[in-house]
């Protein structure tokens, strides 16, 4: 309640690599999630789906492993380390 949000608000922050000293957190805004995850023209994401969610949330491919499922109505199956390895 009272939160303004539009396509340009920010998502979630990711963290650089570093490679030119401390890593610099970059905002990801709604708008470049959607991009990715639906309609984007390689991949189809249904509400059928279970995706795995095994990358570590600090890496940038756990974007497509949770938000895809989940804005195309879908499901995040989260796997333990074990299953993983």
């Amino acid at each position: 309640p009272g939160l303004a949000c539009d396509s340009g608000s920010a998502a979630y922050v990711m963290y650089t690599s570093g490679s030119a000293g401390t890593p610099k957190g970059v905002a990801v805004p709604h708008r470049a999630v959607h991009k990715l995850v639906v309609n984007n023209g390689y991949v189809d994401f249904t509400a059928d789906d279970k995706v795995g969610f095994a990358a570590n949330p600090a890496f940038d491919a756990s974007t497509m492993e949770v938000w895809a499922p989940l804005l195309n109505g879908g499901a995040v199956v989260v796997l333990d380390q074990d299953t993983v390895l």
